[in-house]
């Protein structure tokens, strides 16, 4: 059977704009807020497990 090869380059690149490098998630607009310079997540299942039961919460 013949062997495939692969040849590796090294190369170097200047973006000339700035790059995002994503990690796929994605933000519902109501799971966050944007204040001054910072993004500040909000994630209700978290919210739900703080609140005490004298408090109304459901059980």
């Amino acid at each position: 059977m013949a062997q495939e090869s692969f040849d590796n380059y090294l190369i170097h690149i200047t973006p000339l704009s700035p790059a995002h490098m994503g990690t796929g998630q994605a933000y519902d607009p109501t799971n966050y807020v944007i204040e001054e310079d910072a993004l500040y997540t909000f994630d209700p299942h978290q919210v739900v497990r703080v609140i005490p039961e004298q408090q109304g919460r459901p059980s």
